[in-house]
């Protein structure tokens, strides 16, 4: 089993503290079926005692929702199996449609959007579509991201630099500022 750590992911360690989120894309993006929502700790006895984060009823926005192999559908589904309504945005806007539909699928209030976090203006839109969809947004997952072929960095050219910076960079700073003004009204 691999784990994302991004929100903390520990499985069967006796004593450890659990994740938000426990889940497994693997190496083929396949998730594992159980899904712990909450911190986990064993107690001295080996009693599992679980937090809910309270997330039932939240509303979210999942950039790169859309890949059927990538962690920003497994968060999505995860985060709508833990009760929050969920805007699937991608760059591929069939692959977040797919993702909205398994959201609905679990009873969640879903939308898909095309979105290129590059692009200010796109992501403008993508934060008034989620207004406009749920009235507000509570939590935000900045999981987009890509990268150039991998090569040395002296063979790196320039486009390929901005490439990057402007999608992982850039992008997070983009989703980021959208959503954050409401968040912070609210």
């Amino acid at each position: 089993d691999a784990g994302i750590s991004g929100l903390a992911f520990y499985r069967g360690i006796p004593g450890s503290i659990g994740g938000a989120l426990r889940m497994n894309a693997g190496a083929h993006g396949r998730e594992t079926k159980d899904v712990l929502i909450g911190a986990r700790a064993v107690d001295r006895s080996g009693r599992v005692k679980v937090m809910d984060f309270g997330l039932e009823g939240k509303k979210a926005i999942v950039t790169g929702a859309g890949s059927p192999i990538g962690f920003g559908r497994t968060i999505a589904l995860t985060l709508a199996k833990a009760g929050c309504d969920v805007l699937a945005a991608d760059i591929d806007l069939e692959g977040a449609r797919n993702t909205a539909r398994e959201l609905e699928a679990l009873g969640r209030q879903a939308a898909a959007v095309r979105v290129d976090i590059a692009n200010n203006i796109e992501v403008k839109a993508m934060a008034k579509a989620a207004l406009d969809k749920f009235g507000r947004i509570d939590i935000l997952v900045n999981n987009a991201g890509a990268c150039t072929p991998p090569k040395q960095f002296l063979e790196m050219t320039e486009a390929e630099c901005d490439s990057d910076i402007n999608i992982n960079l850039k992008g997070t700073m983009n989703c980021t500022r959208a959503v954050l003004p409401q968040m912070l009204k609210q």
